[in-house]
């Protein structure tokens, strides 16, 4: 999964953030926000999330994989899902308000101005990811 293969990757290019997500928080923590960031992502595209809604039990379906997985993942989706209404109509792109999400989750705080240039990248990573999942070529 995207989550940890980032990882690395993101830590040597932003120390700071290495402390915290390696040293403080846990690999985990990381993984787990990732994740929940790339499910969103994937199901972003407009489009394709209206038809994935109208499919006989998709949400159910999603919850139910959703909580085998890991017990806070429903929260955390809709958590989520809540924080990128707040944002929508501030006109931010999708990328910083999804990359700010997982950096509030890992600090506790919302990213500063400098740090949502960070979070901008984190949300790249996750949209780039799942980029071509619905495109059955």
């Amino acid at each position: 999964m995207v989550s940890q293969s980032s990882l690395m990757g993101f830590v040597d290019n932003y120390p700071d953030f290495k402390k915290l997500i390696i040293y403080e928080k846990g690999t985990e923590s990381w993984e787990f926000f990732m994740t929940i960031g790339g499910i969103h992502a994937a199901l972003h595209d407009e489009d394709q999330y209206w038809f994935l809604n109208h499919l006989i039990c998709f949400e159910d379906c999603m919850e139910h994989s959703m909580s085998k997985w890991h017990p806070l993942a429903n929260d955390a989706f809709r958590d989520l899902n809540n924080y990128i209404q707040k944002y929508k109509k501030k006109d931010i792109q999708y990328e910083t308000v999804l990359g700010s999400w997982v950096m509030l989750n890992l600090k506790g705080t919302d990213p500063n101005e400098e740090e949502t240039k960070i979070a901008n990248i984190i949300g790249d990573i996750l949209v780039d990811s799942v980029l071509n999942w619905w495109d059955p070529t």
